[in-house]
C-alpha cells in the first residue's frame, strides 16, 4: 500500500522533512475530502495551530488533548534543563505559547497548563524569553476561559522580577504591562492608568505590548483614558503598532464608545491616508467596525477602489458584510 509506504518513510525522516510532507499532505487530504487523521497524528503542536486557524473542525480534541500533554512535558523539561545547565535552546515556536495556544483552543479550563506556566512567571531563575512567552500563553487562555482563582492570585500577588536575559534585553515594564494584560478583569484604577500610559512610552517594545493588553483591559473597564490611549497608537509611527491598533478595533475594543466614536474615526482615517498597504488594509477592517459613523463607512466605500487588491479584498468584504452582497 503506497500510502502506509509514505507513512512509514514520513515517520523516519527527519523532523524539517517530515513536516514538510505533513503539511501537504494534510491540506491535499482535507481539500479532496480524504481521510486526513493519520497525517493529523505525525504533526507538531504547532502545525495543529495552525491547521486549526485554517480549518477549526479539522482536527479532533483528542489531537490537541494529546498535543497539550507533550508540550507541558517539553515545558517542563526546558524548565529543569535551563535550571540545571543554564541551557535555553532555541529554533521553532516557542513552546510555552504554544502551550497556551492549545490549552486555549479546548473546551474547558485547563488548570494544569496554567499553573506551569504561572509557575515561570513567577521564577526570577527562568529566563526572561520564557517568562515573556509563559505570559503571552496565560493571556490566550485567559481569552478562552477565566483562570482558575490560585492563579489569577499567584499572578496577582508577585513582584515583576526579570529573570536571566539570554538572547537579548527585555524591558521589565514589558513583562509587567503583559501580567496586567493577563489580569485585566480585576486590575485596580491605578494599573488601568498604568496600562494606558504604557501606550505611550518612548520605548517601541512597552507599546507594542501594551497596544495588545489595551483591547483586554477596555473590554473589563469604561475607562476614558484608555480609550483614548489606544486611539492614540493609531498616530504611532511605527507601523506594526498601528496595525495593532487597527486590529484592536476591528475586534470592537470601542464598541459601543460613543464619547470616542468620532474621534476614533478621524484618527482611522488619518492611518489609511498615510499607511502603507499593510496599515490601509486594517484601516478598512476598523472603520468597518466603526461604519455608524458616515465618515468610517465613506472610507470603506472608497477603498473598494484601493491600488493594493488586499486592500480592496478587505473593502468588499466589508461592504458585504455591512449591507449585504452586491
Amino acid at each position: 500500500d503506497e500510502r502506509a509506504q509514505v507513512l512509514a518513510a514520513c515517520r523516519d525522516a527527519d523532523s524539517d522533512v517530515r513536516r514538510q510532507v505533513v503539511e501537504i499532505a494534510t491540506a491535499v487530504s482535507i481539500v479532496a475530502g480524504h481521510d486526513a487523521s493519520e497525517w493529523i497524528d505525525l504533526a507538531s503542536p504547532s502545525q495543529l495551530l495552525e491547521l486549526s486557524d485554517w480549518r477549526p473542525t479539522a482536527v479532533p480534541d483528542a489531537a490537541i488533548e494529546k498535543a497539550l500533554t507533550s508540550t507541558s512535558d517539553l515545558v517542563r523539561h526546558q524548565r529543569d534543563q535551563f535550571l540545571d545547565a543554564g541551557s535555553l535552546g532555541f529554533g521553532g515556536p516557542d513552546a510555552r505559547t504554544v502551550l497556551g495556544r492549545l490549552a486555549a483552543g479546548l473546551p474547558g479550563r485547563h488548570d494544569d497548563a496554567a499553573e506551569l506556566l504561572a509557575t515561570i512567571v513567577t521564577d526570577a531563575r527562568m529566563p526572561a524569553e520564557h517568562q515573556l512567552n509563559a505570559l503571552q500563553g496565560l493571556l490566550v487562555m485567559r481569552r478562552s476561559h477565566d483562570l482558575a482563582e490560585h492563579v489569577m492570585a499567584r499572578l496577582r500577588s508577585v513582584t515583576d522580577v526579570v529573570g536571566p536575559q539570554v538572547w537579548g534585553t527585555i524591558d521589565i515594564t514589558v513583562l509587567r504591562v503583559l501580567r496586567l494584560g493577563v489580569l485585566a478583569d480585576e486590575l485596580t484604577h491605578e494599573e488601568v492608568l498604568e496600562v494606558a500610559a504604557a501606550c505611550r512610552s518612548p520605548k517601541a517594545e512597552v507599546r507594542n505590548v501594551a497596544v495588545v493588553v489595551v483591547a483586554d483591559v477596555l473590554k473589563a473597564t469604561s475607562s476614558t483614558a484608555l480609550a483614548w490611549a489606544l486611539i492614540a497608537t493609531l498616530y504611532d509611527p511605527a507601523d506594526d503598532i498601528l496595525e495593532r491598533g487597527l486590529l484592536a478595533i476591528e475586534n470592537g475594543a470601542l464598541e459601543g464608545r460613543e464619547d470616542v466614536g468620532e474621534v476614533a474615526v478621524s484618527a482611522v482615517i488619518s492611518a489609511f491616508r498615510a499607511g502603507r498597504k499593510s496599515v490601509r488594509r486594517f484601516a478598512v477592517l476598523a472603520a468597518g467596525r466603526l461604519a455608524e459613523h458616515p465618515a468610517a463607512l465613506h472610507l470603506v466605500h472608497s477603498a473598494a477602489d484601493d491600488s493594493s487588491w488586499l486592500v480592496r479584498r478587505a473593502a468588499a468584504d466589508e461592504l458585504s458584510r455591512i449591507v449585504g452582497p452586491g
